[in-house]
């Protein structure tokens, strides 16, 4: 039995060059897309990093802002209470209570308050002295890390391995 073969028009399909040129474009988009996968990851990390630090970075000055600055006899007590004290989160960035973290240990944070260095421009002619210090501002710095270590030593570690966070805090009481 003889199949009469059919015209061009009538043939339904697509030619091997159509095939190729649809598959290298298909190989290609997936090629670039699989190539953003690690890139994305990164930055999904790097945000949640940098939520849990504002987190820590919020709940640490909030607690020393709400302090007393100074005993009944006016000697200052913010910077012996607080300075090089230690803090310890979860991984969302949530204060873990109690002397000695557990497993859920995720970031460490230390606070330096130096002595009352904050000055607010006055005038330029005027002489600078420690009077110009203003009592009512005090400097805060927080330095977190991300490395699961109660230890973790600031002093001598890479400025990579942790971020610093400085803010003003201002006493309105007392």
């Amino acid at each position: 039995m003889n199949i009469p073969a059919l015209p061009r028009s009538l043939r339904r399909g697509f030619s091997l060059v159509e095939v190729t040129l649809a598959s290298g474009i298909t190989a290609l988009a997936l090629t670039t897309l699989l190539g953003l996968i690690p890139q994305g990851l990164t930055n999904i990390k790097e945000a949640g990093n940098l939520a849990a630090e504002t987190r820590i970075t919020t709940h640490i000055v909030g607690s020393i802002s709400q302090a007393p600055w100074q005993d009944e006899n006016g000697q200052d007590i913010l910077a012996p209470e607080f300075n090089t004290q230690r803090y310890f989160f979860d991984d969302q960035g949530v204060a873990i209570e109690g002397e000695e973290p557990g497993a859920d240990l995720a970031y460490v944070a230390v606070v330096h308050i130096p002595a009352r260095d904050v000055t607010l421009p006055a005038d330029a002619a005027a002489p600078a002295d420690d009077s110009d210090v203003d009592p009512y501002l005090r400097r805060i710095t927080v330095k977190v890390t991300s490395v699961a270590n109660k230890d973790f030593d600031f002093e001598h570690a890479l400025p990579m391995a942790y971020r610093t966070h400085t803010t003003l805090i201002a006493r309105v009481g007392q």
